[in-house]
């Protein structure tokens, strides 16, 4: 019963990736290109006449705020600029090879899982169906740092 919940999982978390992705709009490339800042998701004060934002170049930018914030919770010892480093990676350009990398493993993961129930060996399931597990739940915390409720206009 625990191994075919195991295998389900996955499948599961892979349903709720597609249907949160029906309510919210995903920011990420505003985030990236500084438009947008990536701990409150206000938009960030744009010189008038001009466009600063450089479509090839990344470039995260935290708003006043929320700087002052994290700068506060650093002296004080909370965690807050832990995880707004954390949330920056998600967002960077830098974490999108880092999810290649995973899918690739994931899926040869899932070849060598086919092969060895072709030969008749068990067990090689449980490092595919946890590595599927460990992406899609990367992928889900990535997507709620990347994204906004829809409003009604949308």
């Amino acid at each position: 019963m625990f191994g075919l919940l195991f295998s389900l999982l996955p499948m599961i978390l892979i349903g709720y990736y597609f249907f949160t992705m029906k309510k919210g709009n995903d920011i990420s490339w505003e985030i990236r290109r500084g438009m947008i800042c990536p701990s409150c998701k206000e938009n960030l004060p744009v010189n008038d006449g001009e466009f600063p934002y450089d479509p090839k170049k990344e470039n995260i930018v935290t708003c006043i705020s929320c700087k002052r914030d994290e700068a506060i919770d650093s002296v004080v010892g909370g965690r807050k600029h832990l995880l707004s480093k954390i949330r920056i990676y998600f967002i960077s350009d830098k974490f999108k090879t880092v999810q290649k990398i995973l899918l690739g493993v994931s899926c040869a993961f899932v070849l060598v899982d086919i092969t060895c129930i072709c030969f008749g060996i068990k067990g090689m399931s449980v490092f595919s169906n946890g590595f599927n597990t460990l992406y899609w739940v990367i992928m889900l915390i990535r997507r709620r740092y990347t994204s906004i409720k829809k409003t009604p206009q949308d």
